[in-house]
């Protein structure tokens, strides 16, 4: 018989048993497995994610690969209503505002909004990562800053206005954002 996947965290448990053991076994240990699933999901958001492991790789997209995730979110206060997916810069106090590429300076997108907020609110920003829930967009396409406060476009903006490469489509509703520090007019 063939080896095997075995689980991710390599407890040398095979993801599914050679052979049925008696019930309660079977469920003792779908119950350890769970609980060390729940620790190692619990812990990654403590300590950033860990790596993937090289057997689970190819069972992976590229947006599931992707290893940033926590390390890299702020959550500032807002200085004014920001949209879910908005892009997001911060001013000179250090507060989320709309970035737009016609104003400069503080409003280079910095981050993107996850979940929208009111001014005064504490919103969650994510500076760089693979963000999920975007509609529409063009697998392979590089977005950019827009002359719309919050707002990405696939075209670069003309003009004197800020042109800012924030970051590449991976699917229709996944964006790759990875703003560039230094934009050019």
């Amino acid at each position: 018989m063939a080896k095997l996947r075995q689980l991710s965290f390599n407890l040398g448990l095979d993801a599914t048993p050679a052979e049925i053991p008696d019930i309660g076994t079977y469920g003792e240990l779908i119950k350890i497995f769970n609980s060390i699933h729940t620790l190692a999901t619990k812990l990654e958001s403590y300590v950033g994610p860990l790596p993937i492991d090289v057997e689970d790789r190819p069972y992976k997209t590229a947006f599931d690969s992707i290893v940033l995730q926590n390390i890299v979110r702020i959550y500032p206060r807002a200085a004014e209503t920001i949209a879910d997916r908005a892009l997001v810069g911060l001013n000179s106090s250090g507060e989320a505002i709309n970035a737009q590429s016609t104003v400069g300076g503080t409003n280079y997108a910095r981050g993107i909004c996850i979940g929208g907020c009111q001014a005064g609110e504490y919103p969650e920003v994510v500076l760089q990562a693979c963000v999920a829930g975007f509609s529409g967009l063009v697998p392979n396409t590089t977005y950019f800053l827009s002359t719309v406060a919050g707002v990405l476009t696939d075209t670069p903006p003309g003009g004197a206005n800020i042109i800012q490469p924030i970051g590449y489509a991976l699917t229709e509703t996944q964006l790759y954002f990875h703003p560039e520090i230094h934009a050019t007019n």
